[in-house]
Protein backbone atom coordinates (compact mmCIF):
# COMPACT_ATOMS: atom_id res chain seq x y z
CA UNK A 1 0.00 0.00 0.00
CA UNK A 2 2.55 2.44 0.63
CA UNK A 3 4.42 1.76 -3.12
CA UNK A 4 1.42 2.43 -4.35
CA UNK A 5 0.73 5.85 -2.47
CA UNK A 6 4.26 6.13 -3.05
CA UNK A 7 4.79 6.86 -6.53
CA UNK A 8 1.99 9.07 -7.04
CA UNK A 9 3.10 11.49 -4.34
CA UNK A 10 6.76 11.62 -5.49
CA UNK A 11 5.54 12.12 -8.95
CA UNK A 12 3.57 14.82 -8.24
CA UNK A 13 6.18 16.59 -6.00
CA UNK A 14 8.81 16.13 -8.69
CA UNK A 15 6.33 17.53 -11.23
CA UNK A 16 6.04 20.74 -8.91
CA UNK A 17 9.50 21.32 -8.23
CA UNK A 18 10.74 21.17 -12.07
CA UNK A 19 8.13 23.72 -12.43
CA UNK A 20 8.54 25.99 -9.30
CA UNK A 21 12.50 25.94 -9.83
CA UNK A 22 13.03 25.78 -13.99
CA UNK A 23 15.51 23.06 -15.38
CA UNK A 24 18.67 25.14 -14.65
CA UNK A 25 18.23 24.99 -10.98
CA UNK A 26 16.68 22.11 -10.77
CA UNK A 27 19.75 20.72 -12.42
CA UNK A 28 22.14 22.05 -9.82
CA UNK A 29 20.20 21.29 -6.94
CA UNK A 30 20.16 17.84 -8.01
CA UNK A 31 23.80 17.28 -8.63
CA UNK A 32 24.38 19.24 -5.50
CA UNK A 33 22.06 16.59 -3.52
CA UNK A 34 24.10 14.17 -5.19
CA UNK A 35 27.70 15.28 -4.01
CA UNK A 36 26.17 16.32 -0.19
CA UNK A 37 24.49 12.53 -0.31
CA UNK A 38 28.00 11.03 -1.59
CA UNK A 39 30.01 13.24 1.29
CA UNK A 40 27.73 11.80 4.16
CA UNK A 41 28.14 8.40 2.89
CA UNK A 42 31.62 8.87 3.51
CA UNK A 43 30.83 9.38 7.15
CA UNK A 44 31.60 5.91 8.48
CA UNK A 45 28.65 4.67 11.51
CA UNK A 46 29.29 4.84 14.97
CA UNK A 47 28.82 2.08 17.14
CA UNK A 48 28.05 1.86 20.29
CA UNK A 49 30.75 1.02 22.72
CA UNK A 50 29.07 -1.39 25.30
CA UNK A 51 29.39 -5.07 23.85
CA UNK A 52 26.09 -5.69 24.60
CA UNK A 53 24.84 -2.75 21.79
CA UNK A 54 27.21 -4.14 19.18
CA UNK A 55 25.71 -7.79 20.00
CA UNK A 56 22.06 -5.88 19.33
CA UNK A 57 23.16 -4.33 16.51
CA UNK A 58 24.67 -7.43 14.86
CA UNK A 59 21.14 -9.46 16.09
CA UNK A 60 18.89 -6.35 14.42
CA UNK A 61 20.87 -6.58 11.03
CA UNK A 62 20.39 -9.84 11.11
CA UNK A 63 16.43 -9.96 11.60
CA UNK A 64 16.11 -6.84 9.44
CA UNK A 65 18.18 -6.48 7.22
CA UNK A 66 18.83 -9.96 5.61
CA UNK A 67 14.95 -10.36 4.57
CA UNK A 68 14.75 -6.32 4.17
CA UNK A 69 17.13 -6.31 1.56
CA UNK A 70 15.22 -7.47 -1.10
CA UNK A 71 12.19 -5.16 -0.67
CA UNK A 72 14.70 -2.11 -0.21
CA UNK A 73 15.84 -3.04 -3.61
CA UNK A 74 12.30 -3.36 -5.33
CA UNK A 75 11.19 -0.38 -3.67
CA UNK A 76 14.47 1.56 -3.92
CA UNK A 77 14.35 1.17 -7.65
CA UNK A 78 14.24 5.03 -9.28
CA UNK A 79 10.53 6.35 -9.84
Amino acid sequence: MATILNHPAAGTAGGWAAQALGPDTLRRSIGISFIVMAGWMLIPDRIAEKPSMRAAHGIAAAIFGVPGAPMLLKVGKPF
